[in-house]
């Protein structure tokens, strides 16, 4: 149900963009290990950009070489555009402009997308606000907290998460026993 970012992405304002991934080590002189979130890595081949968040602002890394994999994916980036972020980029997360982002296949989200939706019970009861989406080895899991700041571990699948509007912030679940 997730498409592109993800895994404990929990919100805040990118202005823009969304949050792709993190660099790892340093494989040679600017190219990274990207370890890229989501399902569809592929979403990201032919990418000549990606941003890192420095301060307040986000600064733009041109890529010179991308190798996409489903793990161990490697990016090379300007040399020049490495000094001009300032500090380490290993562990840094990667964001690309939500302009150049894929379009997604229904039933698909981008996690920022679905990071502060209501959430609501199919009965109509307001449950809280989607606060983080988690990633397992089975289905992500959507992380709702209430305006006590109880949360509720939703699993992503269709029997349980019946309706997402992205424009309208709302998201419909069956609660079922035992969650």
């Amino acid at each position: 149900m997730i498409a592109g970012t993800g895994r404990s992405f929990t919100g805040g304002d990118t202005g823009g963009y969304s949050v792709i991934g993190k660099i790892g080590r340093e494989l040679k002189r600017g190219c990274y290990r990207l370890v890229i979130y989501g399902t569809e890595p592929r979403q990201l081949a032919g990418s000549e950009e990606f941003f890192l968040r420095r301060e307040e602002q986000m600064v733009r890394l041109r890529v010179k070489d991308l190798v996409i994999r489903a793990k161990n994916s490697t990016c090379c980036f300007h040399q020049g555009d490495i000094s001009a972020v300032g500090g380490a980029l290993i562990g840094r997360e990667v964001y690309m402009s939500d302009a150049l982002r894929a379009v997604v296949a229904n039933g698909e989200y981008y996690v920022n997308d679905l990071i502060g939706c209501l959430v609501y019970s199919d009965n109509g009861r307001q449950l809280g606000s989607l606060c983080e989406v988690l990633r397992t080895g089975a289905n992500d899991v959507y992380v709702v907290k209430d305006d006590g700041g109880k949360e509720l571990l939703l699993p992503a699948v269709n029997d349980i998460i019946l309706k997402v509007d992205i424009p309208k912030k709302k998201v419909i679940v069956h609660l079922v026993e035992g969650l």
